[in-house]
C-alpha cells in the first residue's frame, strides 16, 4: 500500500470516528438537555417552603366568594354561612359596592352590613371586602353608564374605604382595593392605566391603615390577560407597571385570578402568551425579581368553568369543562398550591351561588344553584374540598385546627406532609421540658422551655424525609405544648435522575471528546485546512459565490424550515473557506437588514446573522491558518475604538438596571453587540486598498439593489403608503422613513465617487447609481429627507469640494428649492411649520415629555427600549395620538434616555473621533477612490445628525450596522495618531 493510501486511510478513519463521535455527542447533549428542561418545566414556581421571608399560610387555607347581600331573611342567611363552613371554607370573599353604599355624597347605607357581618363573625369566618364600582356623582364625564369605572378624584374613594374600615374594621380580615383593574371595563373606557390604579391604592391604603392599624391591604384581583395595552393590558405586565410606580409600600397581598382555562392544573407552561392556571407563576417570578418575595400571593377567583350542555346564555370566557373534568382539576389545582406554592396563602374558588343573571356564565363556577340545590360541581367536589388536616410546605401560625389532643389529655400530634419540619417555640412562659417525636417511634427529640427565656426559637426537628405524610407528637404539659407559636414545614426536592443524566453526560462526552482527540491528534489538521483553501481560491470565482449565494438565498427565501437549516450550513461552510468573502456579504446585508431568517431560536435579521458567521469563520481560520488572513491587529486600539468599547460597556449596565430588561437586552444584541462585532471585523480587516473598497462596492451595489426594487414596487399597492395626498415609497421596509434613512446614508458614497473617484468603472457605477437612490429617496416623501438630510449632504459635499463646486452645489439647491414650491402645497408639507397643530405640534410635544423623562432619570436613562412603557407617564396633552413611540425623535434625547448622560458624552466622542479621521484624510489632499469614500461616509454621517435631529438616528437595525461600517471604515484609514492616512501609501 502506498503512503498516499495509507495517508487517505487515516483520514478516513479519523474522519468517520469524529463523525461518529459527533452523533453520539449529540444524542447525549440531547438527552441532558430534555432532562434539564424536564427538571426546569418540572420546578417553575416550586418553592420549599423554608425561606424566612415567607408570610404565614392562612388556616384554613381555602376560601370562597359568596354574595351575601342576596340573602335578605336571616334563615338564609345562616344557611349560606353553615354550607361555608361546613365544606371546610375559612375565609369569604365578599363585595362592597361603593354605588350602592354610598349613592350619595356622604349619605351611606350601612343597615344591611350592620346586621350581617356580626353573623359572619359568629361563625368564624374571615371576610376578604372588594372595595369597588363607584357612584355616578363620583365617576369622569363619559363613564355615566359603566359602574366599574374609577373615581375622578381618588380622594373620594379614599374616604369612603376610611370610613368603611373605621365602621368594620372588627370584621373584617383583609381589604382589596379595586378589582381587575387591568381589564375593561372595570377600569372604564379609557386605556388601562396602572399609574393611576397605584394612586388609588395610595390613598386607599394610608386612608385604612389610619384607622386600622391591622389592616391587610390586597392589591389587583388581576385578571388573566395577554393584550399589551389598550382597553386591555397583561396582568404581567400591569404588575411590572404598579411596581414601576412605586406600588410595593402600599399593599401587603396581591391579589390574582387563577383561572385554569382551556388546560389542567398541571399545565406547566409558563408564558406571558399562555393563559392556565401556571400563569401565576410569572406574577410571583416578577415579585421576587422586584425583591418583594416576601409578599403573599391570594388568588381571589380560581377554577374551571362547567357549563351544561344546552346552555344558552353568555359563553364563558374561560371557556368549559364537563362537571367531572371540572371537579378533578379543581380538586388537583389544591393539592398543587398546599404541596408547590407556599407563596399562595390563600386560594378562593368561585362561587358559592351567584347574585347574577341566569345568562352570566358565572353559575358556571358555582356550587349551589340559584334554588339551593348543589350543582354537579359540588357533589362531584363535596369530599375533596374539606380541609384536610395536613399540614403542607410553608409557615402556618394558626395550629388549632391541626392539633389532635390525645387521649391522656397530655399529649397532641398533628400532620405534615414534606421532607423537613421546624418548630417555633416561645421561651420565657413556663419552665419544662416539650417532647417532639416522629410518628411511628422513628426518632425524638426534647426542647427545653425556660421561664427566663426571650423570644422565639426554631428547632429543627426533621429534615431529610420522604415526601409523604408524617405524624407528629408532642408530648409535655397544656402550657408547654402552648409554647408551640408556629410550624414551618419544608419539602426539599431532590432531582437525583437529573444528576445522574448531567454525570453521566459529563463522563459521556469525555470519553467521546478523548477518543475523538486520540484519532486526530496525529493528523496534519492545519496543512491540510490550508490546502483546502488552496483548492477553493483556485476555483473561479463564480464558482465560489454560487454557493454563497445559494446557501443565503435558501437560508432567507425558504418557507420550510428544515431547508432554511440547510441553506444556513452550506452558507456557513462557504464562509470558512472564504471569510473575507463572508465579510463582504454581512456588508451588503446592511441595506437588507429588515429581512429576517426564521430559525429554530426566533427570527433574525440577515447582517446578524452574516456577521455572526464571518465571525465564526474569522475565529476557525484564525485557528487553523493564521497566516493565510492577513488580519490586523487592534492593539494599540485607537481613540475610536476605546470609545466603542465604552458604548458597549455602557450599554450593557443601563440594560442590566433597566426597568424592562428583557426588551433592553434585546435591543443590546441587536443594536449595540452585533453592530460592535461588525466594527471589530471591519478593523481588523486586511489593510490593502482594493479590499477596503470591495466592502465599498459591496455596500453600494446592495443599496442600489433595494432602490431599483423599490421603483419597480412603486407602482403597485404593495410597495407604497399613502399618506398626506402623496404616494410614498417603502420597498420591503416597514415605513417610508425607515427607507429614506438608509438611502441618504448610501447616497452620498455615489456622489462622492462620481466627484473623486479614479478608478473610472467605479465612477460610472457609483455615478449612474447614485440617479435611481436618489429618485427612491424622493419617493419616500420624507420630509425630515427633503428639508435636512438631502441639504445636508449636499452642504457637506460641497464644503469637502472646490470653489467651482460650491457654486454648482448652489445652483441644484436653488432649483431643487424651486421644484418643491408646487410640493409644499400638498397636504404633508403644507402644514409643517405650523405649531398648532400637526407634526411640529406632536414634535414639540414630544421633545418637552422627553426633556421631562431626562429630568427624572438624567445619570442613567430609561434604559435600552424602554422609552415606549415611560412615555405615557409624560406624555402632554394634544399628543396623545401619537401615544405608542418607541422613541424621541431627536438624536440626544435618544442616546440620553437609552444610555444616560454618559451615551450623550460618547456619542460626541465618536464624532468627534469620526471627523478627526476625515480632516486627516481630507488634509492629506490624495484624491483617489479612498478618499471619495472617506468623503461619502463624511456626507452620511452629516444625514445621520440632520435627520436624526427629527427621526431615528442609530437605534434601528440597519443605521446601527451603517454607523459602525462608516467608523470602521474611516477609522482604519489611519491605524494610529501619527501614521500617514491609507489614502497616501
Amino acid at each position: 500500500m502506498s503512503a498516499s493510501q495509507r495517508g487517505f486511510l487515516a483520514w478516513a478513519r479519523t474522519i468517520v470516528v469524529i463523525l461518529i463521535c459527533l452523533s453520539l455527542a449529540v444524542v447525549v447533549l440531547t438527552s441532558v438537555g430534555l432532562d434539564v428542561r424536564r427538571h426546569l418545566v418540572q420546578r417553575r414556581g416550586v418553592e420549599s417552603g423554608l425561606s424566612a421571608d415567607l408570610p404565614p399560610l392562612e388556616t384554613p387555607r381555602l376560601g370562597v366568594n359568596v354574595s351575601l347581600e342576596q340573602y335578605e331573611r336571616d334563615a338564609s342567611l345562616e344557611w349560606a354561612l353553615k354550607q361555608v363552613k361546613a365544606l371546610g371554607f375559612g375565609t369569604v370573599r365578599q363585595r362592597f359596592a361603593w354605588s350602592t353604599l354610598e349613592p350619595v355624597p356622604g349619605e351611606y347605607q350601612w343597615a344591611y352590613w350592620d346586621r350581617t357581618l356580626p353573623v359572619v363573625d359568629a361563625w368564624g369566618l374571615d371576610v376578604i371586602a372588594v372595595l369597588d364600582t363607584s357612584p355616578a356623582w363620583a365617576r369622569s364625564s363619559g363613564e355615566e353608564d359603566n359602574v366599574w369605572a374609577p373615581p375622578r378624584d381618588p380622594d373620594r374613594y379614599a374616604r369612603f374605604v376610611r370610613d368603611f374600615a373605621s365602621r368594620y374594621g372588627d370584621y373584617v380580615t383583609a381589604y382589596q382595593i379595586w378589582d381587575q383593574p387591568n381589564v375593561s371595563p372595570h377600569w372604564g373606557n379609557g386605556p388601562i392605566d396602572p399609574g393611576e390604579y397605584v394612586e388609588l391604592l395610595r390613598v386607599a391604603s394610608e386612608a385604612i391603615r389610619s384607622v386600622d392599624g391591622d389592616a391587610r391591604i390586597i392589591a389587583g384581583g388581576l385578571a388573566p390577560n395577554a393584550e399589551p395595552r389598550g382597553r386591555n393590558m397583561s396582568d404581567l405586565r400591569f404588575l411590572s407597571e404598579m411596581y414601576r410606580y412605586g406600588a410595593a409600600p402600599y399593599f401587603d397581598v396581591l391579589g390574582v385570578m387563577a383561572y385554569g382555562f382551556w388546560s389542567g392544573p398541571f399545565d406547566r407552561r409558563a408564558h406571558e402568551e399562555v393563559l392556565n392556571f401556571s400563569r401565576v407563576v410569572l406574577l410571583r417570578r416578577e415579585m421576587r425579581r422586584r425583591g418583594d418575595g416576601g409578599t403573599s400571593i391570594w388568588a381571589m377567583a380560581s377554577g374551571w368553568c362547567a357549563l351544561p350542555a344546552d346552555w344558552d346564555g353568555e359563553p364563558s370566557p374561560q371557556g368549559s369543562d364537563a362537571p367531572f373534568v371540572q371537579a378533578r382539576r379543581l380538586r388537583n389545582a389544591i393539592r398543587r398550591v398546599k404541596r408547590e406554592w407556599p407563596w399562595m396563602g390563600l386560594m378562593c374558588t368561585l362561587h358559592l351561588q351567584p347574585d347574577a343573571d341566569p345568562e352570566d356564565p358565572v353559575w358556571g363556577y358555582a356550587l349551589f344553584d340559584a334554588w339551593g340545590v348543589p350543582t354537579p360541581l359540588l357533589q362531584e367536589i363535596h369530599k375533596g374540598l374539606a380541609d384536610e388536616r395536613v399540614l403542607y410546605p410553608g409557615f402556618t401560625r394558626d395550629l388549632s385546627p391541626y392539633l389532635r389532643a390525645a387521649q391522656d389529655g397530655e399529649a397532641a400530634a398533628f400532620s405534615f406532609w414534606g421532607t423537613d419540619l421546624l418548630l417555633g417555640v416561645r421561651q420565657g412562659a413556663v419552665d419544662g421540658t416539650l417532647r417532639v417525636s416522629l410518628g411511628e417511634g422513628r426518632s425524638s427529640r426534647e426542647i427545653e422551655l425556660a421561664a427566663d427565656g426571650k423570644g422565639v426559637e426554631s428547632v429543627h426537628v426533621a429534615q431529610g424525609l420522604p415526601r409523604e405524610v408524617h405524624r407528629i407528637v408532642l408530648e409535655g404539659t397544656a402550657q408547654e405544648i402552648g409554647a408551640l407559636q408556629g410550624v414551618r414545614v419544608g419539602c426539599r426536592r431532590y432531582d437525583h435522575r437529573l444528576w445522574r443524566s448531567i454525570g453521566g453526560g459529563i463522563l459521556a462526552l469525555a470519553f467521546l471528546g478523548f477518543v475523538a482527540f486520540r484519532s486526530a491528534r496525529d493528523l496534519p489538521w492545519k496543512s491540510a485546512w490550508g490546502r483546502g483553501r488552496q483548492w477553493w481560491e483556485g476555483l473561479p470565482g463564480l464558482l465560489r459565490w454560487i454557493p454563497f449565494v445559494l446557501g443565503a438565498s435558501l437560508m432567507v427565501l425558504s418557507p420550510v424550515g428544515a431547508t432554511r437549516l440547510v441553506g444556513l450550513g452550506l452558507y456557513g461552510l462557504c464562509a470558512l473557506f472564504g471569510p473575507q468573502r463572508a465579510l463582504l456579504v454581512a456588508a451588503a446585508c446592511i441595506p437588507l437588514a429588515p429581512l429576517h431568517v426564521h430559525l429554530g431560536p426566533g427570527s433574525f435579521s440577515v447582517v446578524e446573522v452574516a456577521v455572526l458567521v464571518a465571525l465564526g469563520a474569522r475565529l476557525w481560520n484564525g485557528l487553523l491558518a493564521p497566516s493565510r488572513d492577513g488580519t490586523r491587529s487592534l492593539w494599540p486600539p485607537s481613540f475610536l475604538d476605546v470609545t466603542v468599547c465604552a458604548f458597549v460597556f455602557l450599554a450593557v449596565g443601563t440594560s442590566m438596571v433597566a426597568e424592562y430588561r428583557r426588551v433592553a437586552l434585546r435591543e443590546l444584541r441587536v443594536m449595540v453587540v452585533g453592530p460592535t462585532l461588525f466594527y471589530g471585523l471591519l478593523r481588523t480587516w486586511p489593510a490593502d486598498r482594493e479590499r477596503r473598497l470591495t466592502l465599498l462596492d459591496a455596500f453600494w451595489i446592495s443599496s442600489l439593489g433595494v432602490a431599483l426594487y423599490g421603483l419597480v414596487r412603486y407602482p403597485q399597492a404593495a410597495g407604497v403608503i399613502a399618506a398626506g395626498g402623496v404616494r410614498r415609497a417603502r420597498a420591503f421596509f416597514g415605513s417610508p422613513n425607515n427607507l429614506a434613512l438608509v438611502m441618504e446614508r448610501a447616497l452620498p458614497l455615489g456622489l462622492a465617487m462620481a466627484l473623486w473617484g479614479r478608478s473610472r468603472p467605479r465612477r460610472w457605477l457609483y455615478g449612474l447609481g447614485a440617479v435611481p437612490i436618489l429618485v427612491i429617496t424622493l419617493l419616500t416623501f420624507s420630509r425630515a429627507g427633503w428639508l435636512l438630510g438631502l441639504p445636508a449632504v449636499i452642504l457637506v459635499l460641497l464644503l469637502l469640494g472646490g470653489r467651482r463646486l460650491r457654486w454648482i452645489a448652489v445652483g441644484l439647491l436653488f432649483t431643487g428649492g424651486m421644484l418643491m414650491i408646487p410640493l409644499l402645497q400638498t397636504e404633508r408639507f403644507a402644514s409643517l411649520l405650523d405649531p398648532t397643530e400637526g407634526t411640529l405640534f406632536l414634535r414639540l410635544q414630544l421633545w418637552r415629555a422627553a426633556w421631562d423623562m431626562i429630568r427624572d432619570h438624567p445619570w442613567l436613562g430609561v434604559g435600552l427600549d424602554n422609552f415606549l412603557y415611560y412615555y405615557g407617564d409624560y406624555i402632554l396633552p394634544g399628543a396623545e395620538v401619537e401615544r405608542w413611540l418607541s422613541h424621541p425623535h431627536n438624536l440626544f434625547l435618544d442616546f440620553w434616555l437609552r444610555l444616560g448622560i454618559g451615551g450623550v458624552v460618547l456619542l460626541g466622542g465618536l464624532m468627534i473621533g469620526f471627523f478627526r479621521r476625515v480632516r486627516r484624510v481630507h488634509l492629506a489632499a490624495c484624491q483617489d477612490d479612498l478618499y471619495a469614500g472617506a468623503m461619502g461616509f463624511a456626507a452620511g454621517m452629516a444625514a445621520f445628525v440632520a435627520h436624526g435631529s427629527v427621526d431615528s438616528s442609530y437605534f434601528v437595525t440597519e443605521l446601527a450596522y451603517w454607523f459602525m461600517f462608516a467608523l470602521a471604515w474611516v477609522g482604519s484609514m489611519a491605524t494610529g495618531g501619527d501614521e500617514e492616512p491609507l489614502s497616501r501609501r
